[in-house]
């Protein structure tokens, strides 16, 4: 399971039980509570093992949880494309085509997507993902500009080809990474988009 609480409660019940997660259970909102639960978890018998998706987040783990046994590493992944996805139509023959797939919060480089724009008007940039507001905001922002377009959220089985007729794919992560939680994973991240360009 992702969540501590539902895993504890589960191994406690005697279900044999692995707990996944992304970043330390004391850096959430809660995180004072989460880690009772934690400590807890792991001393069930029916506890497995932790997974978790670095070497960073193992190793923060190992540190703060002496007590904690099997810790497996299952880094992010990315399915093969399918050979026969043809690219999108994007843009005229002769204009880079760069794009970015990904959510739009604060650390995952849009400000500096839109940067990028201002600076080489020659290019033809794609954004593909973000929330209604998100893409709502980042529009008025680059109203000026007919190079970017903004297709908000699209489903994941169409996005191959949209990756496939891209000349370049940003992955612009920043220092500080915000997940939609608020939480900080730059430390942690084992970085999913990569592995899909």
């Amino acid at each position: 399971g992702r969540t501590v609480v539902g895993c504890y409660f589960a191994a406690r019940s005697g279900v044999r039980t692995v707990f996944e997660t992304h970043a330390p259970v004391r850096e959430s909102r809660f995180g004072r509570v989460l880690d009772v639960f934690f400590r807890r978890l792991i001393r069930q018998s029916s506890f497995d093992y932790l997974v978790v998706i670095s070497d960073a987040l193992r190793s923060y783990y190992r540190e703060h949880y002496s007590s904690l046994g099997n810790i497996l590493v299952a880094r992010d992944a990315a399915d093969a494309v399918d050979e026969s996805t043809e690219p999108a139509a994007l843009g005229s023959g002769d204009r880079l085509q760069v794009g970015y797939v990904g959510h739009l919060y604060q650390g995952r480089g849009m400000d500096l997507i839109a940067d990028m724009a201002r600076q080489f008007p020659a290019m033809d940039f794609h954004v593909i993902g973000g929330d209604p507001e998100d893409v709502d905001r980042w529009e008025d922002r680059l109203s000026d500009l007919e190079t970017v377009t903004l297709y908000g959220f699209l489903p994941p089985g169409e996005l191959d080809q949209y990756r496939l007729a891209f000349d370049v794919q940003l992955a612009p992560y920043q220092r500080n990474l915000k997940t939609n939680a608020g939480h900080n994973t730059v430390q942690w991240m084992s970085p999913l988009k990569i592995f899909e360009y």
